[in-house]
């Protein structure tokens, strides 16, 4: 699983079956950008596939296309509004029935992200991570 959110609390999102690694973030990545309509900056942990060889070499095209990656400072998960969404996601939405098998925990991650921003919600404070969700 693969997603950030913006500003707004608009969730974009892809699942794997296979391995999220530097390559499927590049054709994430690649595939988002070509929407974009007005200059945006990505802003990214710094996991090893983010910081990887092949990604750093599409940085200058993205840039070219008006999207500017920004790195956060190491060891800083609590300034990414995605993994804030996956802590909830994995401690607080997920019932303990969808870890029975691959497949259920597909369906109820699939089925958490669809209804992402009607059914779950989170609402972030500048100052503090998370002050409701629903």
């Amino acid at each position: 699983m693969l997603g950030w959110l913006n500003e707004a609390g608009c969730l974009k999102s892809w699942v794997n079956d296979g391995p999220i690694d530097s390559a499927f973030v590049i054709r994430a990545i690649d595939e988002w950008a070509a929407g974009l309509i007005m200059l945006t900056v990505l802003v990214l942990d710094n996991a090893s596939l983010h910081r990887s060889k092949a990604l750093q070499a599409r940085l200058a095209s993205w840039q070219e296309q008006g999207l500017f990656v920004f790195f956060l400072p190491t060891y800083s998960p609590h300034l990414n509004k995605a993994e804030c969404l996956w802590r909830k996601m994995k401690y607080e939405w997920l019932p303990d029935s969808a870890y029975t098998s691959y497949e259920t925990l597909k369906a109820a991650v699939e089925q958490i992200l669809a209804t992402y921003g009607q059914q779950y919600q989170i609402q972030f404070d500048p100052k503090h991570c998370i002050i409701n969700s629903v």
